[in-house]
Order: structure tokens, then sequence, then C-alpha cells
């Protein structure tokens, strides 16, 4: 069976909205908080939301930003913020990729599938750095970051980003070929 991976689009929306509220039944079980992708609507129509799929089968859904002010220091309007945060996480000036919400179906956990969706996005937004905020206690998230080679976690509790049982983990682009040696 083929799979797809694309940008979603407005016709996507009642099936994005019935994954995520099969989602939140998910994170309630696991005493996580529920998630939500605010201004579902919005994030389609700036391309930032990603959907996997499998014929009809929704497996995955990915909500990207390209800015971090945007993801998260629009109440504090602090450039100086967004970049203490970057450059303590041995940032170079690489395009940064926020990925704000990050799901496979729960049938189809464990299988391989969130790797997949995951390289597809570290594929499309090649030499990029890449990291994520989420709640600490949602140790399925960790594991699989963690799996995937993104380092952390990174207590977040100095750059006021609004959840503060939050960890942060991150993905530095890793330079590759002639020039990937650090004195470049």
């Amino acid at each position: 069976m083929d799979y797809l991976i694309r940008k979603g689009n407005i016709d996507d929306l009642d099936l994005i909205n019935l994954f995520l509220e099969k989602e939140n039944d998910y994170m309630s079980l696991m005493n996580l908080p529920k998630i939500d992708i605010p201004d579902l609507e919005k994030e389609i129509e700036n391309g930032n939301i990603y959907i996997f799929k499998k014929g009809k089968i929704l497996l995955g859904v990915s909500c990207v930003s390209l800015s971090l002010k945007d993801s998260y220091f629009s109440f504090t309007k602090s450039s100086k913020k967004e970049y203490d945060l970057l450059y303590s996480l041995n940032w170079n000036g690489e395009n940064t990729v926020i990925i704000k919400y990050f799901a496979i179906e729960v049938d189809y956990q464990n299988k391989g599938f969130g790797k997949i969706f995951l390289d597809s996005l570290k594929s499309r937004f090649k030499d990029s750095f890449f990291f994520t905020v989420f709640n600490r206690f949602n140790t399925p998230y960790t594991s699989f970051l963690e799996k995937n080679r993104f380092l952390g976690p990174v207590e977040t509790l100095g750059f006021e980003i609004p959840d503060k049982c939050s960890f942060l983990y991150f993905l530095p682009h890793k330079k590759e070929g002639l020039c990937s040696d650090p004195a470049f």
C-alpha cells in the first residue's frame, strides 16, 4: 500500500478534527493534557499542517512553523529571547522548524510510521534546525524523539514558553561534506 505525505488542505479539516478528537481521547487515558491546534484553519491556509495517509486512513498529523517568535514568543514580543533560546541550543543560524504538533494514530504507533513521517518532514526541510516543546509527562513522545536522535530535555522555564510543564527537545542541523568541520 502506498503512503501519502502532503500538506493538509481545507478539504481535510473534518478528517483532521476527527483525528485530533481520537488523539485527545488517548491523551486522557494516559492522564496527559489534551492537545489542540489553535486556529487549525489558519494553520492549513498557511501551509503548516502536514498529513500522513495510507489510502483513506489518516495515520498522522503534524503542525510545523518556521517562525519561533510566532510559535512561542508572541506574548513577549522579544526577539532577544528568541535568539537566547536558539544560541543556548548550539544553533548556528540555520533555518528553524518548530514541530508544534506531531501525532500518529494510536493503532499505528510503534510500527515505524512515526519515523517515516518525521523523516519526510526532515527531508522537506533539509538543512534546518528542528525543535519541539511538549508536556514533560508525555513519555511516549520523549522516547520517540530520543530514538530519532533529538537531544534534550532542556528546561523551558527561563524562556517564557506558555506551558511551564514543558521540555524542549531539538535536532541540530548536521553539516555534511567538505565544509562539515566546525571551523567553517
